[in-house]
């Protein structure tokens, strides 16, 4: 993925500083911005940082010349504690192609489907081509690829929960129960709800709340449970991969049609 950067130092995040460095730097405009992260889930703290996520579309150059953009790292400020942890002053806007971000859709990556759910208060800019998008989610929802997706990112942070024999990571502990408790409600409902159902559950774990032995246990049956939500699940078990190409082709089209 060619990753881009902004040329100017934006130090107070702003929707019209975004897009017009967006469209004076790049030729592209922004088609949406939410917040993501903690701020997203209400899991946030007063420590917590802002993080953000917008998706643009770039300009016929990039579509016909030479050139491609998939990614752009806006900008990144961290604030970091005594303990060299983020710190409230801390933003992070990451901004994605339109074609990148429909392509990471299609695997279920979790930190980009669970964009197609997001409240209308946490939504900062949207147009009617993002709109779209969002009215035909159910084209993204894979339960095999939901299920690989989710519960291997799950697995993969477990096996941090213990940074050494007497370390428990709280951090990832609280990651986990989020992921594997956005993975079930899609396989029973085909939404994820923010704030999350078991929110309390959640920042009682984040906050260091619940003892370690009951972290765990809520773990392993979390596990158990989004085995079996898979294995019942109504979504349909493939991608229409050839339809969201027709589908993505014709936005693009329609946009620069009516420029």
């Amino acid at each position: 993925m060619k990753i881009e950067k902004f040329k100017e130092n934006h130090t107070i995040l702003n929707i019209d500083n975004i897009k017009d460095g967006l469209e004076k730097e790049y030729d592209c405009k922004l088609i949406f911005f939410c917040k993501s992260g903690s701020h997203l889930y209400k899991l946030n703290t007063e420590k917590s940082d802002e993080d953000y996520v917008g998706v643009f579309i770039p300009s016929l150059k990039y579509y016909f010349g030479n050139k491609s953009i998939d990614f752009i790292d806006t900008f990144s400020l961290k604030s970091k504690d005594n303990n060299n942890k983020n710190t409230s002053n801390g933003i992070d806007v990451s901004l994605y192609s339109i074609n990148k971000f429909v392509n990471i859709l299609t695997k279920c990556n979790p930190n980009i489907l669970e964009l197609l759910f997001v409240n209308n208060c946490d939504i900062l800019y949207n147009t009617e081509i993002f709109n779209k998008i969002l009215d035909n989610r159910n084209l993204f929802l894979n339960r095999t690829n939901i299920y690989k997706a989710f519960y291997n990112y799950a697995k993969s942070q477990k096996k941090k929960l213990y940074t050494n024999k007497d370390n428990f990571n709280t951090k990832q502990s609280y990651h986990i129960v989020r992921l594997l408790d956005e993975a079930i409600e899609l396989f029973e409902t085909g939404m994820i709800t923010f704030p999350l159902r078991y929110h309390n559950q959640i920042m009682n774990i984040k906050n260091n709340k619940t003892n370690i032995k009951d972290i765990e246990k809520i773990i392993d049956i979390l596990f158990e449970k989004i085995k079996i939500a898979y294995d019942v699940s109504s979504l349909k078990n493939f991608t229409d991969y050839e339809k969201i190409n027709c589908f993505l082709t014709d936005l693009v089209s329609s946009y620069f049609k009516y420029l």
